[in-house]
């Protein structure tokens, strides 16, 4: 499958409070790590390896994610109704990138949920807008439709204090989603994920991680797919630093997220 054709959904809604002042009018995924924003840096990621539909789930000061993709050059809009605002965006090649304003407290699977209609494949790609890796996206999908799995996590192994990840063989046995101390692989989001996972979406409290994920674990339908090449996530001050001075002097990140 091209994976021109296959799109990328990216969970841009909450309101990244652990940031402080950095977030109180600026969303987590639009503070800048560079001269752009680190949701610029993620689509680049999937764009160097063919993914040319984007989908934000924005909640959380929707406007700024309006106002970012109106000010970039080369764009347009071409459609947008109330919730809705749909760009043409221009790197190197056309882009589609969609917003869709999900709420400010709405849980991630029902965020989710509103960008179904949208997602005409049977596979899509889904990552949260605060974690920036080095993935090779294609080589994820080939392990995600060999495995025949519903879904595939990304395990990576920096120091972290959430999203442990348990794989043998291959398949994820565990998505312990907040654990007072971390071992091991951690769940660096960037999963692959068939569409009949919604049909594993209930009416319960929990959200994507506990309510949908750890129960696809149980059944033995989520893949883990191993990264050892760079990840760090942007849960605070100081990972927020740390990434900016990560793509001011690793000239390889440089290298890799210049367009």
């Amino acid at each position: 499958m091209k994976l021109s054709l296959i799109p990328c959904v990216i969970l841009c809604g909450g309101k990244g409070s652990r940031l402080g002042k950095l977030t109180k009018k600026i969303p987590k995924p639009l503070l800048k790590i560079s001269k752009h924003p680190i949701v610029y840096h993620i689509i680049v990621n999937y764009f160097k390896f063919g993914v040319r539909k984007f989908i934000l789930l924005t909640g959380y000061r929707h406007n700024e994610f309006e106002n970012y993709f109106k000010s970039l050059k080369k764009n347009k809009v071409f459609e947008k109704k109330k919730k809705i605002i749909k760009f043409k965006v221009r790197l190197k090649e056309e882009i589609d990138v969609i917003l869709i304003n999900t709420g400010l407290n709405t849980l991630k699977k029902n965020r989710l949920l509103l960008a179904k209609r949208f997602i005409e494949n049977d596979t899509f790609f889904l990552t949260y807008g605060d974690g920036l890796g080095i993935v090779n996206i294609k080589k994820q999908l080939i392990f995600h439709k060999k495995n025949k799995k519903i879904m595939t996590l990304l395990g990576t192994n920096p120091p972290s204090r959430f999203g442990e990840v348990k794989i043998k063989k291959n398949k994820v046995m565990s998505l312990n989603e907040k654990p007072l101390m971390s071992e091991g692989l951690i769940n660096g989001g960037y999963m692959v994920m068939e569409k009949k996972i919604f049909k594993y979406f209930s009416g319960n409290n929990k959200d994507l991680e506990h309510g949908v994920i750890n129960r696809l674990c149980k059944k033995g339908e989520v893949a883990g797919y191993i990264n050892r090449k760079f990840w760090q996530c942007m849960d605070n001050e100081r990972e927020f630093n740390l990434l900016k001075k990560e793509l001011k002097n690793n000239l390889k990140l440089k290298l890799f997220f210049n367009l």
